[in-house]
């Protein structure tokens, strides 16, 4: 694995397309729980706060990281098997869009995580949609990069 350092100088399109992903996790984490919320209003059945605590981990993660995203230039990395990443804006569009997509179903997915027993099969859910959803996160960002440069 080859690890690549990625200045915000020349780079402000993956840097937008970052923060922009990150902001519409943290809103979409917090319109589930705004909905949620409303939706048990009238009974006050929350049914699962270990639930309540996943949502508040990752959304308090992804508003850190957004914030640090602006903040802390060079800290994000791109790892790559092959090639330093080249800048393809067709296939970063692609890919930011499965981003965007894996947003929306994985709130879907905790809303009704919120709301039922845990699982098994909601572990494995959990585990596919974060492999794609780095997958696709890192294969955004190999197309997305115009200047990096390789750390040893």
């Amino acid at each position: 694995m080859k690890r690549y350092d990625i200045p915000q100088e020349g780079n402000e399109y993956y840097y937008e397309r970052l923060r922009t992903n990150l902001s519409s996790f943290c809103l979409a984490l917090g319109g589930v729980c705004i909905y949620s919320v409303v939706k048990s209003f009238p009974d006050k059945s929350l049914t699962d706060f270990a639930s309540w605590e996943a949502i508040s981990g990752l959304l308090i993660a992804y508003v850190v990281a957004y914030l640090a995203s602006e903040k802390l230039a060079h800290r994000f990395y791109v790892f790559a098997n092959s090639t330093q990443p080249t800048y393809r804006p067709l296939l970063a569009k692609f890919w930011f869009f499965i981003c965007q997509l894996f947003v929306g179903v994985f709130c879907s997915f905790f809303f009704d995580f919120m709301f039922s027993p845990f699982n098994f099969r909601m572990l494995i859910s959990v585990v596919v949609f974060f492999a794609i959803y780095f997958v696709s996160m890192n294969e955004f960002a190999k197309c997305a990069v115009k200047i990096a440069n390789h750390v040893k």
